[in-house]
């Protein structure tokens, strides 16, 4: 019995022994497994914070590149824009100078046809006047005093009418004229706010 008792001691210690030894050892493993863990987790880390810092750099070079493309594509319209605007303004100044010009032409020649009607027309009822005189001395010579005065007073007539019909035709070309002064005025101002809004 005591040979027994001293077996089953012997036993137990040697168990525990063993159990201290396995427990010591898996704390080491633990303990290595845990250090292995925190390097792995720390070199990815890093290597994750290296990648990240890569990308944006990359990313903050694009973006960069993006906008001086899009500040030149802005740069080429707004010079393009200009150069359209100007062409415009030109063409406008070219039509209200041609405009204006055939306007004075036009004015011009009606004013000679005008003046060239009216010297025709005075040259006429002179002529008649002078052979409607003649045939009256000639046929009717105990009436010349009273046709003289009826000549005379269808003479002054005629000429208050001409000067009347020559008044009415310069003011009428007078207020055209007016008129196509205003409008050409307010064209060239048109097209200034036009230029100035631009």
């Amino acid at each position: 019995a005591a040979q027994t008792r001293a077996d089953l001691a012997a036993e137990v210690e040697q168990q525990r022994a063993t159990l201290a030894a396995e427990s010591a050892q898996t704390r080491a493993d633990l303990a290595d497994e845990d250090a292995t863990t925190r390097l792995s987790l720390k070199t990815e880390v890093e290597q994750t914070t290296k990648a990240l810092a890569l990308e944006v750099e990359q990313t903050k070079a694009a973006l960069a590149a993006e906008v001086e493309q899009t500040r030149s594509a802005l740069a080429d319209e707004v010079t393009t824009t200009r150069s359209a605007l100007t062409d415009e303004v030109d063409r406008a100044r070219t039509e209200l100078a041609d405009k204006v010009t055939r306007t004075q032409s036009a004015l011009a020649e009606e004013v000679t046809r005008t003046k060239s009607e009216l010297a025709d027309e005075v040259t006429r009822t002179q002529s008649a006047l002078a052979e409607e005189v003649t045939r009256t001395k000639s046929e009717l010579a105990d009436e010349v005093e009273r046709t003289t005065t009826q000549l005379a007073d269808d003479t002054l007539q005629t000429r208050t009418a001409l000067e009347k019909e020559s008044t009415e035709t310069r003011a009428a070309l007078e207020a055209e004229r007016t008129a196509t002064a205003a409008e050409l005025a307010a064209d060239r101002e048109r097209s200034a706010s036009e230029l100035a809004a631009a």
